[in-house]
């Protein structure tokens, strides 16, 4: 391969990569979840979003192990609870 071969295949991959950045950046607008959960987070204060979001998580693994009697996903869940009341009380810790 030749030195220009090799700057065109650069160029086209970095050029590739620039139009991927430029589409997710057009993809996030007005309603996205991102905004959507700010919105949540300001009018519910992140302690309380966290806690509900913990609250779910126990929720779906009781949910599982009884339903689906899947053992590793509803520890999965599970795990994912525990990490989220984590964060909650380092929240409430910080932020009141």
């Amino acid at each position: 391969m030749t030195q220009e071969e090799r700057y065109n295949r650069l160029h086209d991959g970095l050029a590739a990569k620039a139009k991927l950045v430029a589409e997710r950046r057009a993809s996030v607008k007005a309603g996205s979840l991102s905004d959507q959960l700010e919105k949540l987070v300001d009018s519910q204060g992140i302690v309380n979003v966290l806690g509900s979001l913990a609250r779910m998580c126990y929720d779906k693994a009781e949910h599982i192990e009884a339903n689906w009697q899947d053992k590793a996903l509803a520890g999965a869940w599970n795990r994912t609870a525990s990490a989220i009341t984590k964060a909650e009380g380092m929240a409430e810790r910080h932020l009141g």
